[in-house]
């Protein structure tokens, strides 16, 4: 399987990670920045999933190959922010079928 397949297995299976992603980068855009660093995000995630939270996130570890696939299906979700997250290489933008959301524990996202 390539990289991108193992993110779409992933991202599939943990729709709460890209809340939490989303959340971070609003946070990021919310507070002036024009655009920012999708690494610095993914370890903040890390940060508050290890620190702040454990609880919430125990059975996986946050794969630094899918931060690319998450800062630009964030820039496909909200064109307004176009160019918030610098990408270069591939181009490749994550395609998902939309289901209902599932039950998970995100609620302190809100």
């Amino acid at each position: 399987m390539t990289i991108a397949d193992n993110f779409a297995v992933f991202h599939e299976a943990n729709p709460h990670v890209y809340v939490m992603f989303s959340k971070f980068t609003f946070e990021a855009i919310n507070n002036g920045r024009k655009n920012f660093g999708a690494r610095t995000v993914w370890e903040h995630m890390r940060w508050f999933t290890n620190i702040v939270a454990p609880d919430l996130m125990t059975t996986y570890k946050l794969n630094d190959h899918y931060i690319a696939y998450y800062s630009r299906l964030f820039m496909k979700d909200h064109p307004r922010y176009e160019g918030f997250y610098r990408v270069r290489g591939h181009g490749y933008v994550p395609r998902f079928r939309r289901k209902e959301k599932k039950e998970s524990n995100t609620e302190w996202l809100a």
